[in-house]
């Protein structure tokens, strides 16, 4: 699908597209991955939890790698990120 237009174009000189700028920004923000007003915290969450379930580089997750049990990877990514979210708030 092509970008968000306000009125179609038309083939030739002086007949292009009307576009919102507005729309456009997002729509190439979004065809590149960006949201802009997506929740930080929300992208945080993902990545912590892509640790637990990553290769570290010998075939098993880094947690499992640096010798944490799951309790205590639990425990620590939870503390992280509720440091993070404090840092967000302005509270650190």
């Amino acid at each position: 699908m092509g970008a968000p237009c306000v009125i179609r174009g038309e083939v030739g000189r002086g007949h292009g597209a009307r576009v919102n700028i507005s729309d456009l920004s997002l729509w190439r923000a979004a065809r590149l991955g960006f949201v802009p007003h997506a929740d930080p915290m929300a992208k945080i969450e993902v990545a912590l939890l892509d640790v637990l379930k990553r290769d570290g580089g010998q075939g098993k997750p880094i947690t499992e790698e640096l010798g944490l049990s799951p309790q205590k990877t639990s425990k620590l990514l939870t503390h992280i990120y509720s440091r993070i979210e404090r840092a967000f708030k302005g509270r650190a």
